[in-house]
């Protein structure tokens, strides 16, 4: 139960962002760089996403969040939240790194944090 009140205050804060980010005098050809905050929230969110569609097991509900970094890449910055699952039994993926570009979209999940 405690995974769903989580999912629905990161899903409510994800529309609040979303909401903010597109008021009418909003300049898409310049999008500004988010916060950590709000790549923490999509990053949480893609996560619950996954577990949704069964990519990842549902013991990544009880994640535990690693580091919020961002990295210089060729198309610009990138966040890089990691978080780890202590109960994943293989150690190459007891880890993922969910990458998020410096304006918000989901670039993707992986286990080797390489952009």
């Amino acid at each position: 139960m405690h995974y769903w009140k989580q999912s629905l205050l990161g899903a409510l804060l994800a529309v609040a962002v979303v909401s903010a980010h597109a008021h009418s005098d909003h300049d898409h050809n310049n999008d500004s760089p988010i916060s950590k905050e709000n790549a923490l929230i999509i990053s949480n969110n893609a996560l619950g996403q996954l577990i949704d569609s069964k990519k990842l097991a549902r013991t990544w509900m009880f994640k535990k969040l690693k580091a919020v970094t961002i990295q210089e890449a060729a198309n610009g910055k990138v966040w890089v939240v990691s978080y780890e699952n202590s109960s994943e039994k293989s150690e190459a993926k007891r880890i993922i790194y969910v990458l998020i570009d410096e304006v918000g979209n989901y670039l993707g999940s992986n286990y080797t944090g390489t952009l």
